[in-house]
């Protein structure tokens, strides 16, 4: 049985290239691995890069799913804490409605960022990313209807929409240390070998 391969794209900027040629390069290939036996394309999140044009997954993803149909499309990822978790959960839940079945929210608890651009973005810092991500998985669960807000929850009387079907949700993990909290939280685990060469096995392990 073959395995089932994924691609990871940034939307690198090659010399004397712009940001609408890296895009136009990631559309592309997305068209070219659709309907082809490739299980997924995660696009990235990264902030003051200039090797990278991929700083918003939630916009490329949206311009993905009118260029694919079958092809799954993810995020490799959000970086959470730098975002509201409310705002986060309506823009997946609004990708899914537009490819539905076909949308993976990737999370991770990095910043994604230096310092002095962390700050810029405003967000609460990766302190806070477990109670954020508890916030997150409580919105999408509420809004596909599974698990309810319950009386006297935090967020009682605010809901998500659009409602319905909700993405797949992952963890980001470049340890073993975040792979067991991952698997704590009962989320699907991409574990980033490429920032941590030989440390599959152990973080397999935890998870």
């Amino acid at each position: 049985m073959k395995p089932a391969l994924s691609i990871l794209d940034p939307s690198p900027l090659f010399e004397g290239q712009t940001a609408a040629d890296a895009f136009a390069n990631t559309l592309a290939l997305a068209g070219a691995l659709d309907g082809r036996g490739w299980r997924s394309l995660w696009v990235q999140e990264h902030h003051n890069a200039r090797s990278f044009a991929g700083s918003a997954p939630e916009v490329l993803i949206a311009a993905l799913t009118q260029r694919t149909q079958h092809l799954k499309l993810g995020s490799g990822g959000v970086m959470l804490p730098n975002y509201s978790p409310l705002k986060v959960a309506e823009q997946f839940c609004a990708l899914e409605a537009l490819a539905p079945g076909r949308i993976e929210l990737g999370v991770g608890r990095a910043t994604g960022a230096d310092p002095r651009t962390s700050a810029a973005l405003l967000g609460p810092g990766a302190q806070a990313f477990p109670t954020m991500l508890r916030m997150l998985m409580d919105w999408m669960l509420d809004a596909s209807c599974e698990v309810p807000l319950p009386e006297g929850h935090r967020a009682t009387g605010i809901h998500v929409g659009p409602r319905g079907q909700r993405p797949d949700l992952w963890m980001l993990s470049s340890s073993p240390d975040s792979a067991a909290f991952a698997g704590a939280m009962g989320l699907k685990l991409a574990f980033a070998d490429f920032l941590a060469p030989g440390a599959a096995g152990a973080a397999l392990e935890a998870y």
